[in-house]
This record gives C-alpha cells, sequence and structure tokens, in this order.
C-alpha cells in the first residue's frame, strides 16, 4: 500500500512539473478538456454539439474546478494544476528550442574564436593564483551552461513569445553578448584589466536576467544558477590575474 502511494505521488509531482514548467498538458486532462460539455454563453444551455453527452462528475465543469471539488471527484492532481496561457503553438515548441541553441552557441563560437589562437604562449605565461582550474575544465563546464542558459531562455519564450517577457529576453540578449565579448578582450586583445569591467558588467546582467526569468518561470531562474556561480568564480578569477599582472607588458 505504501508503495502505491508513493508511486501515485511521483506521478502527480511529475504531472505539475509537465504542466507548470514545460506547459504539457497530460492525455487524460486533456481528454476530459474535449469530453466536457460547452455552455452557451447566452443562454447558459449546452451547445447543440454536445448536448448528447451525458458529463460525468469530472466532466461537467465549465471552469477549472476548486481544490474541494477536484479531490472529491478524484482527479487529484490533473484537475488542480494551473492553466497557463500559451501564445506560442506547440507545433513551434522544437523549432524555438533549436533557436535559441543557435543563438547560444552562434555566440560562444563568434566570442571563443580567438580563444584556440590565443591561449598558448601569452596566457600559459602570466602569473596566476593558486586556484586557477585548469585548462582542460573550462570546456566541459561552459558547455553545461551554456546549454542550461538556451534551454532557459526557451522556457521564458515558449512563455508567451518575445512580444510577451521583452525586458527579460532583452537581458538575457544583453548579458550574451557580454559573455561573447569577454574572450575578444582577454585573449584577444590581451586586455585583463579592461576584461575585468566587461566580466563585472556580466555578472550583474547575469543576476537581472535571473530575477527576471524567476518571475516567468521557476525552471528557467533555476537554470541561471549554476551559470552565475561560475561567472561569480570567473570574476574573483579575473581580478586576481589583473593584480597579478598589472605591471607585465601585453
Amino acid at each position: 500500500m505504501d508503495f502505491t502511494r508513493k508511486t501515485a505521488g511521483r506521478r502527480n509531482l511529475l504531472c505539475i512539473f509537465l504542466v507548470k514548467e514545460c506547459g504539457i498538458v497530460p492525455l487524460e486532462r486533456r481528454r476530459l478538456r474535449e469530453q466536457e460539455p460547452r455552455k452557451d454563453l447566452r443562454t447558459g444551455a449546452n451547445s447543440p454539439q454536445t448536448a448528447g453527452i451525458q458529463a460525468s462528475p469530472q466532466q461537467a465543469w465549465t471552469s477549472r474546478p476548486s481544490f474541494s471539488e477536484a479531490k472529491e471527484a478524484g482527479l487529484g492532481v490533473l484537475a488542480m494544476a494551473p492553466d497557463r496561457r500559451r501564445n506560442v503553438s506547440n507545433s513551434n515548441t522544437m523549432l524555438g528550442l533549436a533557436v535559441s541553441l543557435i543563438v547560444v552557441f552562434g555566440a560562444v563560437l563568434l566570442g571563443g574564436s580567438t580563444v584556440r589562437t590565443e591561449v598558448g604562449e601569452w596566457y600559459e605565461g602570466l602569473n596566476k593564483p593558486g586556484f586557477t582550474p585548469p585548462n582542460w575544465l573550462f570546456g566541459p563546464v561552459w558547455t553545461v551552461l551554456y546549454l542550461a542558459m538556451a534551454v532557459a531562455a526557451w522556457l521564458v519564450w515558449r512563455r508567451g513569445g518575445f512580444g510577451a517577457h521583452k525586458w527579460a529576453l532583452g537581458l538575457f540578449i544583453l548579458q550574451l553578448v557580454l559573455n561573447a565579448a569577454w574572450s575578444p578582450v582577454f585573449f584577444g586583445m590581451h586586455r585583463i584589466g579592461a576584461a575585468l569591467v566587461v566580466i563585472i558588467l556580466l555578472w550583474a546582467a547575469i543576476l537581472a536576467t535571473m530575477v527576471a526569468f524567476f518571475r516567468v518561470a521557476a525552471l528557467a531562474g533555476w537554470l541561471f544558477v549554476p551559470y552565475h556561480a561560475w561567472v561569480t568564480f570567473a570574476t574573483i578569477l579575473n581580478f586576481a590575474l589583473w593584480r597579478l599582472n598589472a605591471a607585465a607588458p601585453a
């Protein structure tokens, strides 16, 4: 009995996640929507298309049931999960995710084109603090963070498109531009101090984007938390490099 209850509880939590965060309506709830009788707004009677349907207690509501009504009818989380207005159609969902990935990684490739050629003698010759990570660690960490960044932007976009969330997505684009600008300034121009200014602005832009994303979709905001933590560490590292190499020639 306990195992059955735990399984049902996990299934309900999954349904909440699908409906609330991803906007996916479970099949059972979708069938109930299709089968429930529709009322004429002028007369209050059932429409001719659904007049012959005998509605069950689960199908009799014309609006989303309350907690007590849902519990009595046995609908559980499928009826209690909040409805989300989505202006973005499901057919465009995967296209939107693909565009988000292309935009993020396109900016990464554009800004990081100088890294492969300039990470050699100049960077290796810098005085570094003891907490500097090994070079091989940066690639995997940034790949995961960029993936999370793209998914976060996609989650916000699918809650109404760019028109509904201009501020949040505008901040996202701003921080992406600053992210792409840091590598050319640091590795390409060898300007550690100027790169420190860029990364401080990036840190602030990421924080503002994260707060804006939390207001639209909690999962999108949480996906930005590791990104902000890593850039915080990168800012400290950039400052330490600037202090240790302030007198060194570019």
